[in-house]
């Protein structure tokens, strides 16, 4: 079952599925991040791309996304918000500090 799998040794399902080389590392990377984030509060997720923020900015909609999202989406033209739909006021972001800190604290990460 899923369950099974995900209780399963992340080496030992690497080594059945693809074996050694630089991809199998990349992969071990992306299954041991995904089970540390398993569950995360929706708060932590930037409301773009669904991934929890490293670099939380707030928007003058006063919602907060990830630096990186928002940017590409302001930069493609666009002047309102993706999660509310209203017109922003401005395109400045703000870095959203408390936020950061509360998921940087919440996985250890510095």
């Amino acid at each position: 079952t899923g369950k099974d799998i995900a209780n399963q040794d992340v080496d030992v399902l690497l080594d059945a599925i693809i074996g050694p080389g630089p991809t199998r590392a990349k992969l071990h990377q992306s299954v041991l991040l995904l089970r540390c984030f398993d569950g995360a509060p929706p708060e932590f997720l930037c409301p773009i791309s669904m991934e929890i923020m490293t670099d939380p900015v707030v928007t003058t909609d006063g919602h907060s996304y990830e630096r990186s999202n928002i940017t590409e989406w302001l930069t493609a033209g666009h002047n309102t918000s993706p999660f509310t739909n209203t017109t922003l006021s401005t395109n400045s972001l703000v870095t959203n500090h408390n936020l950061r800190k509360i998921i940087q604290t919440a996985f250890l990460v510095e």
